[in-house]
């Protein structure tokens, strides 16, 4: 887990945009844990959640910015439903390990059958959530959750000194109607 942060320490020092860097970070986390599709979610109260990072993988661009569409389709259509959407709303931790009976779930990805959306407070009207989905039934047990809010920390102090950069993305995706890549 300390080579993981140190993997993400280092890719948060390069000189790429920011939303790369947090990309790449959530590769990483998905490559060194077996994770699937990890994503950062930004939220301000009043207004509906943006996909501001995901792992991108071995998809190809055209996979990838079609995801990326999906996912930030369901934050802005689905009202209260889905486990970030409950997550962000409550601003409180959801960590599902077997999804099938949970109502809070949308199935977006067939394989998927563990997930943890972590929440952190980055002031008192806006959150963000990391979230992270597995095909490992009980994919997530105290040692991984713990290590999970570290990143979902180390991630939000990242994002924190580029506070701008979010406002200025949420302005693109309500003028555009385009998803964030």
């Amino acid at each position: 887990m300390v080579a993981t942060l140190n993997a993400i320490a280092d890719i948060s020092a390069e000189s790429s945009p920011l939303e790369e860097r947090l990309s790449k970070s959530l590769d990483e986390i998905d490559k060194r844990f077996g994770f699937r599709r990890s994503a950062l979610v930004y939220h301000s109260r009043g207004t509906a959640p943006v996909l501001f990072a995901h792992a991108r993988g071995t998809a190809d661009a055209a996979t990838f910015g079609n995801d990326m569409r999906n996912v930030q389709f369901i934050l802005s259509n689905m009202g209260d439903k889905g486990v970030i959407r409950s997550a962000l709303n409550k601003t409180k931790s959801i960590i599902l390990n077997d999804v099938t009976d949970d109502p809070r779930y949308l199935a977006a990805d067939e394989h998927s059958v563990s997930e943890a959306c972590i929440v952190h407070s980055l002031s008192k009207t806006s959150n963000l959530a990391l979230n992270v989905e597995s095909s490992t039934p009980g994919a997530f047990t105290a040692h991984e959750i713990d290590f999970l809010t570290s990143v979902a920390d180390f991630l939000a102090m990242m994002t924190a000194r580029n506070a701008s950069l979010l406002f200025d993305l949420r302005g693109t995706w309500h003028r555009t109607g385009m998803a964030l890549h």
